[in-house]
């Protein structure tokens, strides 16, 4: 029987280029063309990856009938007319985070993709992380009184340079989306409100002018409340730090460790991996798997992106109004 092969595009090599590695080394998938608007990139992506094409107009991929597959790595403020642009030429999507900037492209993405059979992933990729997966089966079954969950950037530079020229770049989209989602999926239930405060004491203001640090407070039906942060002024090296208090247990992980302390006091250190980046080309397998055999679940789906999207945005908006407010859902 004839191996089915899934040929793909890819905009924007940055983090585009581990996208492309991710794709080439799935059996049934290969990389026939890439773009960026960076001509410099050519010469050096060449050198790595001499059979596959860099083109000069992302339309060159979007309009190639063999291309199934388009992975979009380019700016934020690209990624919603990009998106668009593959349902109308029937692509099936891999997005970096955040897909869209406001409610009303969301909604307009949700709209056309249930008018098709086309997917969608997002590069969530704490989902793949060894420690945050054995996490999860430690507090499947406790009554979790409390969460809190820290994006620590880590590195300042980066708000300088294309961020810094987005007019609606947002510190909420661009990192704390990370631990939205993972909350999400590690409770695998959704908040009813978000209240959000945020400052950018500590950088300079002058090179960017929007948040650098923000507080995020969820609120689910029980009463449970978790505290999300993305912090992206501080001198601190990448790191996603994490409090799960439940009824009998405690876990923490932090840069002194991972750790479960139980009821008795017993401490009890995790040994699982982090941060675990061997495994984060599994959110673009289980994608293209899922693509090959319906049965087999992407890591991330549709339903995921529309949530933590939907959170996000409702955080953004009340960052802006100074309220807790209802978060609104995509159906």
């Amino acid at each position: 029987m004839k191996k089915k092969i899934f040929k793909a595009g890819v905009i924007g090599l940055g983090v585009g280029t581990h996208h492309v590695k991710a794709l080439e080394n799935h059996p049934n998938c290969i990389v026939k063309k890439v773009y960026d608007f960076d001509k410099s990139k050519k010469l050096n992506f060449k050198k790595n990856f001499p059979n596959i094409k860099f083109v000069k107009n992302e339309n060159e991929i979007f309009k190639d009938k063999e291309i199934s597959i388009v992975s979009i790595a380019s700016y934020d403020n690209f990624h919603y007319d990009q998106i668009i642009k593959c349902i109308k030429n029937k692509k099936n999507i891999i997005v970096e985070k955040p897909i869209c900037l406001n409610q009303k492209q969301l909604s307009s993405i949700n709209s056309l993709l249930k008018k098709t059979n086309l997917k969608i992933t997002s590069n969530m990729v704490l989902r793949t992380t060894g420690l945050f997966r054995q996490i999860k089966k430690k507090i499947s079954n406790k009554k979790i009184i409390s969460i809190e969950a820290d994006y620590l950037w880590g590195r300042t530079y980066k708000l300088y340079q294309w961020r810094s020229k987005i007019k609606d770049y947002s510190i909420i989209h661009g990192c704390a989306i990370h631990v939205i989602d993972l909350i999400l999926w590690l409770l695998n239930k959704k908040p009813v409100t978000v209240y959000t405060k945020g400052n950018n004491i500590g950088i300079d203001k002058k090179k960017f002018k929007k948040n650098s640090y923000v507080i995020i407070l969820l609120k689910y039906n029980n009463n449970l409340i978790v505290k999300i942060t993305a912090n992206a002024s501080s001198i601190y090296t990448h790191f996603h730090e994490l409090k799960i208090f439940s009824k009998n247990s405690t876990i923490t992980h932090n840069l002194q460790g991972s750790y479960e302390i139980k009821e008795s006091k017993k401490i009890k250190k995790l040994s699982s991996k982090y941060p675990d980046k061997k495994n984060r080309s599994n959110i673009i397998h289980s994608f293209v798997d899922n693509l090959k055999n319906r049965y087999i679940r992407s890591i991330v789906d549709k339903k995921d992106i529309m949530n933590s999207m939907s959170i996000s945005l409702a955080a953004e908006k009340s960052l802006k109004i100074g309220k807790e407010i209802k978060i609104k859902y995509e159906n």
